[in-house]
């Protein structure tokens, strides 16, 4: 019978040991509490640092990462206009410079054809002569009518015959 008592003794006093070893303590339940503080802390500290490089962060650049070495730096309104005002001045500079020199390259283009035309029509006046008619084979400076095609030259022929029927007729 004492082994018996014993044995039930020992029973219980595990028993209520474990009970005691999972039942949150007064201390535990102080730490959890601590706990709890602590992770209110953490998330503000994490919150406030998120703010932190956030503020870094370029609204031009929303995509790019900033070196966060000294986290209380944020890039100041005036420096993102001033980046806004030089990448403005670059392009109107090198949009003004690609539009002159396309524009000039169609004058250039332009007095050349004119050019040409006016080489052409001197050679149709020679060939013509007193004539009203035009003879390509007798045509010596072949030169004048190249870069012209025959619809070109015919319709210049066209004008020339145009301007002396009119230039006749007012003699």
């Amino acid at each position: 019978p004492m082994l018996r008592r014993a044995l039930l003794r020992s029973r219980s006093s595990i028993a209520l040991n474990a009970s005691r070893a999972l039942a949150p303590s007064s201390k535990a339940r102080a730490l959890s509490t601590d706990d709890d503080a602590k992770a209110k802390t953490r998330a503000q500290a994490e919150a406030e640092a998120a703010k932190k490089i956030n503020a870094g962060a370029s609204p031009l650049f929303s995509w790019t990462e900033v070196d966060v070495s000294n986290a209380d730096r944020t890039i100041p309104r005036w420096q993102n206009a001033a980046f806004v005002v030089v990448v403005g001045a670059f392009f109107a500079y090198f949009g003004n410079k690609l539009v002159t020199s396309e524009l000039s390259r169609r004058e250039r283009a332009r007095d050349a054809r004119e050019a040409l035309e006016t080489r052409a029509r001197d050679v149709v006046r020679a060939t013509m002569g007193d004539r009203n008619e035009f003879d390509l084979d007798a045509v010596v400076d072949e030169d004048a009518l190249e870069g012209l095609t025959p619809e070109e030259i015919a319709a210049l022929v066209e004008r020339e015959r145009d301007a002396r029927g009119g230039e006749r007729g007012a003699s």
